[in-house]
């Protein structure tokens, strides 16, 4: 079959770039062939990639970037569109390539310039290869243009499937009006819908109900995979004298980082030795080293005056405040156990994505505490198929793959951090429990959580789901 899956932004910044460079490897790896649009800057890292393909100012016209022997069973080329130099996101980028705003804030006249050169530059594309089937990521704009590119291209006929990955949803569609008729169009013509969990496609069909467009009789689950040759637990494990704990993701509110500071005295008060690291990089970053520096000079009250009175470090939702009320011994052992707070966290900054891979494999835990609604825990099924167990919030798309881990280790507990109750305190007693509950770094726990991740997490049977809703 031949297979589009447009993306529109990068293979490794992102959960949704991950997935897009899974799938399509997937999709190849099968035996079909792929044409994968994107904005990616180095395709000739992705193996499966044997061809790439950029066009010019105009899109009209293709130059050939690299070709080389294939090395799977079907073919997949990487086109990028030209854009200039205007990325149009969801949240704020870091990157400084591109002109960067997110669609809610962007001018409607940018907005229009986007769209009109990917649409012309997908036009061409399927001219050039024409699908037989499309896959469009995000809630907008992928489907939308492709919608238009289709009909522009003569291939009106041809199904694409809407892949909900979250943020567009929640943080552009339900933010900006302007944008809700540009769902509304490619949801309504769309062969099918897809979302990552349950709750993901609750969520996308009340949104659409909302707009008066009822999407329930095609709207599907369809989880995300994991690469589990490369996240697998270490060939050897050498001693060490620290428990680790590792967070993988943007340092942002919504992930809820903030939370994990404030619960990391709680955690060494009976693990003196546990090491908090922080992959990721984002504007949280300077708010999370100024909580560490006034927990770590012993300073809890002026921490919590900095969390109460920074707008986006405070209580979020019904997860509770940041620095809990403490009476006055809990207050003297949380104050002993902040001193020197520095010292048991590292930034560890932007990992690319196989980076990721033996940092989870070095984990004893990974922490997800995320306090805003998740499509999926990629992250979590990463970190158990490097065997980590993973110790997330239990809400909306986090829900699914916890529930499979916990009914593999018989342990209800990991699906315990519920709203409604003291993140910081939660998150804390969690670390312990599993900490003093499981010998984390043994080869034999950490290969039956890689065993599981093969046996129930899959690319090739997400691909294989995309191929029967086509």
């Amino acid at each position: 079959m031949r297979i589009a899956v447009v993306h529109g932004y990068f293979l490794a910044d992102s959960g949704s770039g991950i997935y897009v460079r899974e799938l399509a490897r997937a999709f190849t790896s099968l035996g079909h062939d792929v044409t994968l649009v994107c904005q990616e800057k180095t395709p000739e890292k992705y193996d499966f990639v044997d061809a790439a393909y950029a066009l010019d100012s105009a899109n009209h016209s293709l130059t050939t970037i690299f070709k080389r022997d294939r090395q799977y069973a079907g073919a997949c080329r990487c086109v990028r569109p030209d854009i200039h130099g205007l990325l149009l996101t969801y949240v704020a980028s870091g990157d400084k390539s591109f002109e960067n705003h997110t669609f809610q804030e962007a001018a409607t006249e940018k907005i229009d310039a986007y769209l009109d050169d990917n649409i012309v530059a997908l036009a061409t594309i399927f001219r050039r290869w024409p699908p037989e089937a499309v896959q469009a990521n995000h809630a907008i704009m992928q489907p939308y243009e492709v919608r238009q590119a289709l009909s522009e291209a003569g291939l009106e006929e041809v199904p694409y499937t809407m892949t909900i990955h979250g943020s567009a949803l929640n943080f552009s569609l339900k933010a900006d009006p302007r944008l809700v008729p540009y769902f509304i169009s490619a949801a309504r013509d769309a062969h099918s819908i897809t979302a990552l969990s349950d709750s993901s496609v609750a969520d996308v069909i009340d949104f659409s109900d909302s707009t008066g467009l009822n999407i329930g009789s095609k709207t599907i689950v369809i989880p995300p995979g994991v690469d589990t040759m490369l996240f697998r637990p270490l060939s050897c494990v050498t001693a060490r004298k620290q428990t680790v704990g590792i967070f993988a993701g943007r340092l942002l509110w919504t992930k809820g980082p903030q939370y994990l500071i404030a619960a990391l005295p709680l955690i060494l008060r009976d693990n003196p030795d546990f090491e908090l690291r922080l992959a990721g990089d984002g504007p949280l970053e300077p708010s999370l080293r100024r909580i560490i520096e006034l927990l770590s000079a012993g300073d809890v009250a002026g921490a919590a005056a900095y969390v109460s009175e920074s707008p986006d470090m405070g209580e979020a939702g019904d997860w509770g405040q940041v620095i809990p009320v403490m009476n006055e011994q809990e207050s003297a052992l949380y104050l002993a156990a902040a001193r020197g707070l520095a010292k048991h966290v590292t930034f560890l900054g932007h990992l690319a994505h196989d980076e990721m891979a033996p940092a989870f494999a070095a984990a004893d835990v990974s922490l997800m505490p995320s306090v805003y609604p998740e499509a999926y825990g990629l992250s979590a099924i990463e970190a158990a198929a490097a065997g980590a167990i993973p110790i997330a919030t239990y809400q909306t798309g986090l829900r699914a793959p916890l529930d499979i881990l916990a009914a593999e280790l018989g342990d209800s507990g990991l699906t315990a951090l519920r709203p409604n109750g003291n993140l910081t305190r939660q998150m804390a007693a969690a670390v312990t429990r599993v900490l003093s509950l499981y010998d984390t770094m043994d080869q034999g726990h950490r290969q039956r959580l890689h065993k599981t991740a093969i046996r129930e997490f899959s690319w090739e049977t997400t691909a294989l789901a995309y191929l029967a809703a086509f």
